[in-house]
């Protein structure tokens, strides 16, 4: 999996923070709180966003901050002097999970293929521990205004999103829904809830870094006319709206 660009992440990092559920999020930190002094594990935690998002609710947890990119973890160390950084490859190495009373991963398991999350529920599951899965695209977006080409760019980019991103080929929007099954088989308490994105006006800036995303990825995928939707959607961007979707869960050992 190639590394993300330090600018896009702190670019989001707003609309990431208000598009998080905060019933799941008070019910994962109930949970890590649960014990004294929890180890909480985050899986690409990039510049360590999750980790800022949860310290403050959880003062006296343990962090283990783990990625493949040695640039964000750099980053991280700065921004969370506390936590323990761990450069890892998460598609081929052992999960670096024991002991931890919760895992965590904000928009990583719509990147990773099914197998990675059989693992990873594997794991979780192995150690008694709780997940706390963040913002997992899930396939919908939809614009105003609306342009013709927005369902066909929609659909090359979920196509895009589903090729191999470093762990295998990814389930892209049906990630966090194969991740609820897999822990409900294995009899974890599933919770699982939307977290879209609403971008407005106000959002100009992480509006124009999605849209050249989306139509670069939708281009690759083979959707002819991505330059004019492209062009329609930067035209549009002091005025326009747009809802992408993602998915919260927190699986919990059954009580």
């Amino acid at each position: 999996m190639s590394g993300f660009d330090p600018a896009w992440l702190d670019l989001r990092s707003g609309a990431d923070e208000a598009a998080r559920d905060g019933d799941l999020l008070t019910k994962a930190v109930a949970f890590a709180s649960a014990l004294p002094s929890p180890l909480i594990v985050d899986l690409g935690a990039g510049t360590g966003a999750s980790t800022r998002v949860l310290a403050p609710h959880l003062p006296s947890a343990r962090w283990r901050l783990v990625d493949g990119d040695k640039e964000l973890l750099r980053i991280a160390a700065q921004r969370c002097p506390d936590a323990e950084i761990v450069p890892l490859d998460l598609a081929s190495s052992p999960l670096p999970i024991r002991d931890a009373r919760l895992v965590t991963a904000s928009a990583l398991l719509d990147l990773v293929s099914a197998q990675w999350i059989e693992r990873l529920v594997r794991d979780v599951v192995s150690g008694g521990a709780a997940f706390y899965g963040v913002l997992s695209f899930d396939g919908l977006m939809s614009w105003s205004p609306e342009h013709p080409l927005d369902e066909d760019v929609r659909r090359a980019f979920n196509r895009h999103q589903r090729s191999d991103k470093g762990f295998g080929l990814s389930l892209g929007g049906d990630a966090v829904v194969y991740a609820r099954e897999c822990f409900a088989n294995a009899g974890y308490a599933i919770e699982m809830t939307e977290s879209p994105w609403r971008l407005g006006p106000r959002d100009m800036m992480l509006k124009r870094q999605l849209i050249k995303g989306i139509a670069s990825a939708a281009e690759e995928a083979g959707q002819a006319g991505t330059a004019e939707w492209s062009v329609f959607r930067l035209d549009h961007l002091a005025t326009g709206s747009c809802r992408i979707g993602h998915q919260d869960l927190f699986a919990s050992p059954a009580s």
